[in-house]
């Protein structure tokens, strides 16, 4: 019996997702799908479109086999340590054989020679690093430029592209990962069809980001890239954006402690964001306010995430220091595909939460901290999620059982 793994947003779950799920089954012939999936929170610095019980019975409905959450602290970092976490995740479940992602190219290789030229920073990467740095380029086109100087001319061009897109970018952070982690898990790359800057709803296949532009502008009917299996499960879902959070965001900000102790703010976005505070009232406005030359709009978002979300530094620190992951925390798994189940209950070298009672018998301490902070997060979008839409009896982390289909 074998298993691939993939990790995931689905943020919203939509064809072009079920498409890689059967794709991943043709190229691996992999008994079951096992699905690392961001939680609430994504890592665009952003709250998901839909809360992640309403994306695992997307993605169970469509062939996934079961769903486990990729915790808050690196579901919403850069590729970086959302990649770590994720794959270290995979690791402890003991049981998965291939982990397969999307990306543009389908040269491994070259993807491959990257992730070790950024792992082992050769003396010629660091001098032409430093180099394009002091000359005024911004750390991403210094980073790039300094890549290409260590790979031959003939596929320079080629890794000019790879190193431009973020789902390639993700790619070279899972093979770093395994590298790092020293895992023997075989990566699959699974060639995306469409692009992920991509706004068009008009080919075969759309992104995710243009599906969310198209619900949140109600400018075209987004549903014919919705599969038929979830469908009902979209109409009735509950979209959430980040500025539905700006109140709770400002007051963060505002009774909050030193910006600068929060997870990605550094220094110069602590000091923009208290200067451009009394300017803005919106998330998104605040956001784009902060980005510049020194920082980029998504590191902007993830920073007033985080301050969002009372994400700290010196917790990450020490989480990584308990090897990343403490627990895993499985929200749904198919009825016909139980015997995965088994599979991570037997091999798993972390406590397998299901349900929330288990876990302050199961957790240490420090294990029952994260978990609990994560859950925190998770009320705070119930919580805006009632308000936005008037809800009442939405369940909590307590009261929610896993999706069982």
């Amino acid at each position: 019996m074998s298993t691939a793994a993939i990790i995931a947003e689905y943020n919203p779950f939509h064809t072009g997702h079920q498409y890689q799920i059967e794709e991943v089954r043709k190229h691996t012939n992999a008994e079951h799908i096992l699905i690392i999936m961001s939680g609430n929170y994504v890592q665009r610095g952003c709250p998901a479109v839909f809360d992640k019980y309403t994306r695992t019975k997307m993605a169970l409905n469509c062939g996934c086999d079961a769903v486990i959450e990729l915790p808050v602290y690196y579901a919403c970092a850069s590729a970086e340590y959302f990649a770590k976490g994720a794959v270290n995740l995979i690791k402890q479940c003991g049981c998965v054989d291939y982990v397969c992602f999307g990306c543009e190219t389908e040269n491994l290789s070259l993807i491959s020679d990257i992730a070790d030229i950024l792992t082992n920073e050769p003396e010629q990467y660091k001098h032409n690093l430093k180099s394009h740095i002091k000359s005024g380029k911004p750390f991403a086109v210094s980073r790039t430029n300094a890549v290409l100087s260590c790979l031959s001319d003939c596929c320079q061009d080629e890794a000019a592209k790879v190193l431009s897109s973020p789902n390639c970018i993700l790619a070279i952070e899972y093979i770093k990962a395994l590298k790092f982690f020293n895992s023997d898990i075989t990566p699959v790359i699974i060639k995306r069809e469409q692009s992920y800057h991509s706004m068009s709803l008009n080919d075969d296949f759309a992104s995710a980001s243009a599906i969310r532009k198209g619900i949140f502008n109600n400018s075209a009917d987004v549903t014919k890239f919705i599969p038929s299996q979830c469908l009902d499960i979209f109409r009735t879902g509950h979209a959430m954006s980040e500025n539905d959070f700006s109140d709770y965001l400002f007051h963060s900000i505002i009774y909050g402690n030193n910006l600068y102790d929060y997870f990605d703010v550094s220094e110069f976005m602590a000091n923009s964001i208290l200067k451009n505070t009394d300017k803005y009232c919106i998330f998104s406005d605040l956001a784009y306010s902060i980005s510049g030359k020194h920082t980029t709009t998504t590191h902007s978002y993830r920073g007033l995430l985080h301050i969002l979300l009372k994400i700290y530094k010196n917790e990450i620190t020490e989480y990584i220091s308990h090897d990343y992951n403490m627990y895993i925390r499985l929200l749904g798994f198919r009825k016909s595909h139980s015997n995965l189940l088994s599979e991570l209950n037997k091999n798993s070298s972390l406590p397998i939460i299901s349900k929330m009672s288990d876990a302050h018998r199961l957790l240490s301490e420090d294990a029952l901290n994260m978990l609990i902070h994560n859950v925190k997060c998770d009320n705070l979008y119930r919580i805006t999620m009632q308000k936005k839409y008037n809800l009442t009896n939405v369940k909590n982390e307590y009261n929610t059982g896993i999706i069982v289909v």
